[in-house]
């Protein structure tokens, strides 16, 4: 059994989500500071909620006006707070909509930088632990997941279809020409490796992926068609969609 997580994006169609959540059995949405960003957390939560999808939060550095996809030099201490912040405040709103808010995980840069950054892996893990029912969805092998195994913390390893790796089994970092898997062949193909415990990393080197989930983003055109090939993917090899338990 696998989870297939999809990361939402904010310029996905509504008439498209229902259809997505039809699809796969966790959703990650994005945490935005603003009104509009509030609410459509608010109806992603909802939407969720009325089909049983579980979900989970994507936490960003807090700079607004700034992708999230930029390295930033932060103050350790504020992005803790504001990480805090990010979950309590998503906490709220899946609860006021009857969403079950289960995990969270790191977006960006900062999920590239949990891989080696102690200082921004405590960041994330602080925040995470601030609610002791939420499992920390990440990359395997990295300082976070050695962290949050040290705490006894509920650590998913979560390997991503649409993202390179680079032969030690991290993701290749976001800003690299290398990074994306653009295409919905390679990602299905990258998601069936996956399900059977492999990898192909960028030099052609196969690396052990024993990953519980399968994330990947659907903030496309073609996001919901590209997920229901993967899953169509996955239960053509056997593998169940399911979301995870612990």
């Amino acid at each position: 059994m696998t989870d297939l997580s999809a990361d939402l994006g904010f310029t996905l169609a509504a008439g498209h989500l229902g259809d997505l959540l039809d699809i796969v059995s966790t959703v990650s949405v994005p945490f935005g500071s603003g009104a509009d960003d509030s609410s459509r957390m608010r109806a992603a939560c909802a939407a969720s909620a009325a089909k049983g999808v579980l979900v989970g939060l994507r936490l960003a550095y807090p700079r607004a006006g700034v992708s999230a996809d930029r390295r930033l030099e932060v103050d350790l201490g504020g992005l803790t707070a504001e990480l805090v912040d990010q979950v309590d405040a998503f906490d709220a709103i899946a609860q006021a909509e009857g969403a079950e808010f289960v995990f969270v995980k790191p977006h960006g840069a900062l999920y590239d930088s949990v891989v080696h950054d102690k200082p921004l892996a405590r960041a994330v893990l602080a925040a995470v632990l601030a609610k002791p029912a939420l499992a920390l969805f990440g990359p395997r092998l990295t300082v976070l997941a050695a962290m949050a195994a040290l705490e006894c913390h509920c650590s998913v390893d979560q390997a991503l279809a649409d993202r390179r790796y680079t032969p030690s089994g991290s993701p290749v970092p976001i800003g690299s020409e290398f990074a994306l898997i653009a295409d919905a062949r390679g990602v299905v193909e990258q998601a069936r490796r996956i399900s059977q415990g492999e990898i192909v990393a960028i030099d052609g080197s196969v690396i052990h992926a024993h990953a519980i989930s399968i994330g990947m983003s659907v903030d496309s055109p073609h996001g919901v068609q590209c997920a229901r090939a993967v899953r169509a993917a996955l239960e053509e090899s056997g593998d169940k969609v399911q979301s995870f338990q612990w």
